[in-house]
């Protein structure tokens, strides 16, 4: 319940940093008002073809492991971020979290000289992780049921297919160090 609602709490900060670069009307060429109550900050693009452009967006997998967004550090300096950066943070954050939580309940359960034996038996089964993580997956499952689907950016989807995968392969080497 405290990590899920801390999770939400992330997800609603990181939307006022979002910067979308794509609308269906970059896609289709259609030139149509807002109709919407809120709208969020937006590039002009003078070239629509700037659309399915890389540019400076590649610098997200230099920074794949930077520490993930301070919403309202960021907040203050007005800026906004490509969806990819928000995705990156919010990813990073739940992976330092899942790994703060396992360590923590390691050593709080278990003698040193036995720890990693203990932590390798309780949660070799993956049900009890699913049980911690519940409220906080179906937290960060609701956003991207929202925001995906709504998404025309493709660079910035490749791009979060990416960051998964640069994020999975460190966790492997992390994994393997330990082994």
């Amino acid at each position: 319940m405290v990590l899920s609602a801390q999770f939400r709490a992330y997800i609603q900060a990181l939307g006022k940093l979002q910067l979308d670069i794509a609308t269906s009307n970059d896609l289709i060429g259609v030139e149509t008002r807002s109709t919407g109550l809120f709208s969020r900050g937006r590039e002009p693009l003078k070239n629509r073809s700037a659309v399915f452009a890389l540019g400076e967006r590649i610098n997200i997998l230099k920074e794949i492991d930077e520490p993930p967004l301070i919403p309202h550090i960021a907040e203050a300096s007005s800026k906004k971020y490509p969806y990819e950066v928000l995705f990156r943070s919010l990813h990073k954050l739940l992976m330092d979290t899942a790994s703060s939580e396992y360590y923590d309940f390691c050593i709080l359960n278990s003698k040193a000289s036995d720890l990693y034996l203990f932590c390798d038996e309780f949660f070799g089964e993956e049900a009890m992780f699913y049980d911690i993580f519940t409220g906080p997956f179906s937290v960060i499952d609701e956003h991207f049921g929202t925001i995906l689907p709504n998404s025309f950016d493709a660079i910035g989807i490749l791009l979060m297919i990416r960051i998964i995968h640069q994020h999975q392969l460190s966790k492997a080497k992390l994994a393997l160090r330990f082994q």
